[in-house]
């Protein structure tokens, strides 16, 4: 296991520092473009990663510069090209990466300057843009329940082909089983009341997850499927982009992450035990989970907003510049608060267990969601 301190701190020293000019030459010199082709080039924010949207010849693509510490380590981003690809031929919408001219590999080493000054040669992917309008600003009730039926059906595919890779096993601080972990980065939480909060969430996740542990199924998992990750197409159906942060994990963390995400989405933001029993509800219906897991799915969703404030919380004072880094911060401590009241917490297992019925409606999920919010108020 890598030390999660050393290594979420060298990732945002060894962020890539890519301008237009230096993006352009790379996909010149490893995709042979012709710099006369180019008609927009565009830089697009990420978290650890260097990211730039590119329309040349009439076709749009993504060209993505990894971090220094996925880039020492390609299995993970061989495991990432290996999940798009299982995908992509089942029929999900989603990345597909276009092979180096100058190599014939799917990935490139440009030598690139990192955020902390440093020069690096780092792992670089060009892959086709996924057509379609993000997921954020747009969630409604039945798109959430399709986003989680799709989530349902990735996790169909990947339980048919029994799909695991080398690279997807590996020490990530943003994998769920890794919670507890979270107490090195605590301190960064400035607000006395707000870091109780989340040490009080990680004691809880050490007392009532990591007793039960060894009953939790394990699967690859995208593990980020967040309203800016799930594309919505012009015909209305969804895809999925950014495998990032895929792992072997505990099946029930994809669920439980797509759920906490959907409680700070524009529709959750307002009705945050909605947003996330909806998308719960939605993966229910295609890939059920047993009853350990359905007991389990709220703390866990929990426990993902808490990483997604204290990691931010750390990253920021890391790149105190970078306001992407406070994206989901206010919705995301919002949905912490109504996720963590004492007095809701037998309405919200109630509610998770509801969603996870397969027979369940959407009206009476939605019905005991709103009845559960009103006593927040």
């Amino acid at each position: 296991r890598n030390c999660n301190m050393s290594d979420e701190r060298t990732r945002k020293g060894q962020k890539p520092v890519v301008t237009l000019a230096e993006a352009l030459g790379v996909l010149e010199t490893c995709w042979g473009f012709d710099r006369g082709a180019f008609t927009e080039i565009k830089l697009l924010e990420s978290y650890d990663d260097c990211n730039f949207f590119v329309e040349a010849g009439g076709c749009r693509y993504l060209l993505k510069c990894y971090n220094g510490v996925d880039s020492d380590n390609p299995s993970i981003i061989e495991g990432q090209t290996a999940m798009m690809d299982l995908l992509s031929r089942n029929g999900v919408q989603t990345s597909r990466t276009i092979k180096c001219t100058q190599t014939g590999e799917d990935i490139a080493w440009p030598k690139l300057t990192m955020f902390d000054k440093s020069t690096k040669r780092c792992a670089a992917r060009l892959c086709f843009w996924v057509d379609g309008k993000s997921l954020v600003g747009r969630a409604t009730p039945s798109i959430l329940v399709d986003a989680g039926a799709l989530l349902g059906k990735v996790h169909q595919i990947f339980d048919a082909q029994a799909f695991d890779h080398p690279g997807l096993h590996r020490y990530h601080q943003w994998d769920q089983t890794n919670t507890g972990d979270l107490t090195a980065f605590t301190s960064s939480v400035l607000n006395e009341q707000r870091r109780r909060l989340v040490e009080g969430v990680i004691d809880r996740f050490k007392r009532e997850v990591l007793s039960v542990q060894d009953g939790l199924r394990r699967s690859a998992l995208q593990a980020d499927f967040n309203d800016a990750n799930i594309i919505v197409m012009e015909s209305g159906a969804l895809g999925v982009i950014d495998y990032g942060d895929v792992v072997n994990g505990w099946l029930v963390s994809d669920v439980a992450i797509a759920a906490a995400y959907a409680s700070v989405s524009s529709y959750g933001q307002a009705h945050p035990l909605a947003a996330a029993a909806l998308m719960v509800h939605g993966f229910a219906r295609e890939f059920p989970l047993t009853e350990l897991e359905k007991q389990l799915l709220p703390l866990l969703a929990t426990c993902r907003l808490v990483t997604s404030v204290v990691i931010g919380a750390f990253s920021y004072q890391q790149q105190p510049d970078c306001a992407y880094l406070l994206l989901h911060a206010q919705p995301a401590w919002a949905s912490l608060e109504a996720f963590t009241a004492d007095h809701i917490q037998d309405d919200l297992r109630e509610l998770f267990l509801l969603a996870c019925n397969p027979s369940s409606t959407t009206d009476a999920v939605l019905e005991m969601a709103t009845k559960a919010q009103a006593k927040l108020v």
